[in-house]
Formats: structure tokens, C-alpha cells, sequence
């Protein structure tokens, strides 16, 4: 299961023999599963987790390979060192090393090649080297194996807006937000896409159901805290700086919220 907005965002785990499996630990938010077995075709399918409401469910059916060459290798799979792989591919990410970065995560997708939500991390890589196709190529990857993906589909209508498309952006969210299931990644980056175009108001609605649609997250909260100190709304602003800081002790969001407050408090 990988959460890119999660830390950490990678679990794993096994099966029983009749294949259900359970995972504990996940934080809040869209999560993308991704199942293997030997002999079988590797599918993808999402579900979001919201600490407070319970479990998540999410169903998945593999399909059996006709040739057995085109079978995923999992049993041959260091899953310890594939973990291990990652963590370092993102202590260079968080370092600034974006080159090393991609190629560590390259590395890891051609020796598991059935993670393509690897994609993700690939995508953001190339983002920060300010190369906008091969983001949205990598992004593409994760939509074609996933393509309710919510935090690929964020992630590339950001893409689209850096790189000056911000109509195609827009076009790309709204239709995810119109979808009945809608959640909380398609929200934010809606009201993202509001606030850079300077419609605070419309961001402040979207940042709303951000929030209502998982009320432990911490990002939309402080969007709606920050543009309410731009209303100078000062007593709103203040209980929503403080919520965030309850919310996500120990965060970059909740270090913004402090400084927010220590700002306003000037």
C-alpha cells in the first residue's frame, strides 16, 4: 500500500490462503494497494482510510498469465531491501539530490517492476528537475493502472498548472470532483488551483470539504487558517492555526501554523 501523502507511505504485508489480508497503521487518506502472487497478473485498486469512521475496504482479483514469463517475480523479491531502497531513494529526495533520487527510484521500479506506484515518487523527482512531461508520463503510469488514483490525479493537474496549463488542470480535478466518491486530494488541489488564481473565496469551499471529507487532516486546515488571516478574521484564524497544531503535532504544517500564529500575534 503506498500513501504519498503518508508517512511512512509504504506498507506491506501478506495474505491468508483465501487471500484477504489486513493492514493497521495507516493514516488517514487515499491509500493505492497494489497485490502480486506468482503466476498472476499484478492489479492495482485505491481506498481511503479515515481513522475515524472505521475500516477501509478494498477488493482486488488477479488474474492468471497465460505465459508464465510475464509473472511478476515477487517470491524472488527482497521486500527488507526494497524498503530499505526506498527509504534512501527519499533521504536523497529531502536532500535536494533530485538526480540521484530518480535513479534510485528507477532502480527500485526495474527490480519490482509490479510497483508502479513507484510512478509517484518518479514523477515528483522529475517535477522538481522542472521536467513537466516526464512527470506527467510517470503520473500517466499510475492513472493507467489506477485511474481513480486521487493523489496521482492531484499530483499531475499540479504538474499541468506549473508548467502553465492551468485550464487543463482545472479540467482534469473537476471532473474527479464531480465524481460521487470524490476525496479529500481532489478537494485540496481544487482549492490550490482557487487560491493561485486568487479566488479565495472558492478556495475556502474547497479547502472545506477537504477538511469535511477527513476531519483528522491537517493540510486543509491550515489553508483555511492562513486565508482567514488575509480576511483578518484573527479569531477564526487563531482556532484554526490551533486546530492544525493539535491535528499534526511535530509536522510542517503544524511548525507554518506556529509561525502563522506567532505572525499574527505581532
Amino acid at each position: 500500500a503506498v500513501n504519498e501523502r503518508a508517512t511512512p507511505y509504504l506498507f506491506t504485508t501478506g495474505t491468508d490462503r483465501t487471500g484477504a489480508f489486513a493492514m493497521t497503521g495507516l493514516q488517514g487518506g487515499t491509500w493505492s494497494f497494489m497485490v502480486s502472487a506468482p503466476g498472476y497478473r499484478a492489479t492495482a485498486g485505491s481506498a481511503r482510510a479515515v481513522s475515524i469512521r472505521g475500516e477501509a475496504r478494498v477488493q482486488l482479483v488477479l488474474r492468471k498469465v497465460v505465459d508464465p514469463s510475464e509473472a511478476p517475480g515477487v517470491n524472488r523479491i527482497d521486500v527488507v531491501g526494497l524498503q530499505t531502497s526506498l527509504q534512501n531513494a527519499d533521504t536523497l529526495m529531502r536532500a535536494g539530490h533530485h538526480d540521484q533520487a530518480l535513479a534510485a527510484y528507477e532502480a527500485i521500479l526495474a527490480q519490482a517492476p509490479f510497483l508502479t506506484l513507484i510512478n509517484l515518487q518518479i514523477g515528483n523527482a522529475r517535477l522538481q528537475k522542472r521536467d513537466y512531461d516526464g512527470a506527467l508520463a510517470a503520473y500517466d503510469l499510475v492513472l493507467k493502472a489506477d485511474e481513480h488514483n486521487e493523489v496521482a490525479i492531484a499530483l499531475a493537474a499540479a504538474a499541468r498548472a506549473e508548467k502553465g496549463d492551468r485550464s487543463g488542470a482545472r479540467a482534469m480535478l473537476e471532473a474527479a470532483a464531480a465524481r460521487p466518491d470524490a476525496g479529500r486530494e481532489i478537494f485540496h488541489a481544487l482549492g490550490e488551483l482557487e487560491e493561485a488564481e486568487g479566488r479565495a473565496e472558492a478556495a475556502v469551499s474547497c479547502y472545506e470539504r477537504a477538511a469535511g471529507a477527513d476531519l483528522t487532516w491537517a493540510r486543509p486546515v491550515l489553508r483555511l487558517g492562513i486565508l482567514a488571516m488575509g480576511r483578518k478574521d484573527k479569531a477564526r484564524a487563531s482556532m484554526l492555526l490551533e486546530r492544525v497544531i493539535i491535528l499534526a503535532p511535530g509536522t510542517p504544517e503544524a511548525t507554518d501554523a506556529r509561525a502563522a500564529l506567532d505572525r499574527m500575534g505581532k
